[in-house]
């Protein structure tokens, strides 16, 4: 399965406070996306194990979510065309989906 491109509107009612004047996409809002990512590909999410977060995404910046089964359960990676904004893995049962490539 080929990733598809998504992307945070700059209207969205998370980023009016965060940051004022320097807008920068919630952690909790791309957790969103990552979970209902894993949910589209069959996946129901348990738990957290981790998550980095490792520049910021601006709204209206085109992402990706990168899925892969790993001994933890499910690898995340969140990328733009600069480079990964975040990653992590998730505690999940069930899914079958092709790893991203």
């Amino acid at each position: 399965m080929t990733a598809r491109f998504l992307s945070i509107p700059a209207n969205h009612p998370a980023l009016a406070g965060h940051f004022p004047g320097n807008p920068v996409t919630p952690g909790a809002l791309l957790l969103d996306a990552v979970l209902r990512e894993a949910q589209e590909r069959g996946f129901r999410a348990t738990g957290l194990h981790r998550a980095k977060f490792t520049a910021p995404l601006r709204p209206d910046t085109p992402f990706r979510i990168l899925l892969s089964r790993c001994v933890a359960g499910l690898a995340f990676q969140v990328l733009t065309d600069h480079g990964s904004v975040a990653q992590g893995t998730l505690a999940c049962t069930a899914g079958d989906p092709a790893e991203d490539e």
